[in-house]
């Protein structure tokens, strides 16, 4: 009677449940069922999904490190220069090499994949090693927000090509792979020329 009351069974259509007392399960009370066990299926992977992204957030803090500890890694093919920004310019003047800056922030998820993707090519770490004097900066640390500020920087990773006088000649954001920064490269040493000229 109380299932009859809560609506999830029926009288039979026949006599009303009356006189041979058969009940019919409505179709809603199995409805109801399956969306109770879809929920349940959905909620797993939900938790499964979260541990996964946990597990990999996890991964990635401790094997990635950030800013000048990185610059130091045995495994970078990228030189990074450890001084700071203004000693950088003064090498660059000295070398007659351009600045490569990466722009990065400790959070930020595509500058993570350029630390353990194109940083790590020996191909692109020889090119940018020979033409550029590499600079990794934490936008949100120590001289960061100033240069930030001075170079327009409001997405990460910004990848900027300075002049030996540290003016802008080319400027890129996001995720590059190795190939295509490579390319980036060219197209900034070429623009620096018909700059000089």
């Amino acid at each position: 009677m109380l299932l009859r009351r809560v609506g999830f069974v029926t009288p039979c259509a026949k006599c009303g449940g009356n006189k041979c007392g058969l009940l019919v399960v409505r179709f809603r009370f199995l409805a109801q069922i399956w969306l109770f066990i879809k929920h349940l299926f959905m909620v797993r992977i939900l938790i499964i999904h979260f541990c996964i992204f946990a597990v990999m957030t996890s991964w990635t803090q401790s094997n990635i490190s950030s800013g000048r500890q990185l610059s130091g890694h045995s495994d970078y093919a990228f030189k990074f220069f450890e001084g700071n920004f203004d000693a950088g310019i003064k090498e660059a003047q000295k070398t007659k090499k351009m600045i490569f800056l990466d722009a990065y922030t400790s959070w930020c998820g595509p500058c993570k994949m350029m630390n353990i993707g194109p940083f790590r090519d020996p191909e692109a770490g020889k090119f940018f090693n020979e033409n550029f004097i590499n600079m990794k900066i934490d936008m949100e640390r120590g001289e960061g927000p100033a240069i930030a500020m001075r170079y327009g920087v409001r997405a990460y990773p910004t990848l900027l090509f300075l002049s030996t006088s540290g003016e802008v000649v080319h400027k890129i954001l996001g995720y590059h792979d190795a190939v295509a920064l490579m390319n980036e490269g060219r197209k900034a040493l070429g623009m620096n020329s018909h700059k000089g000229k």
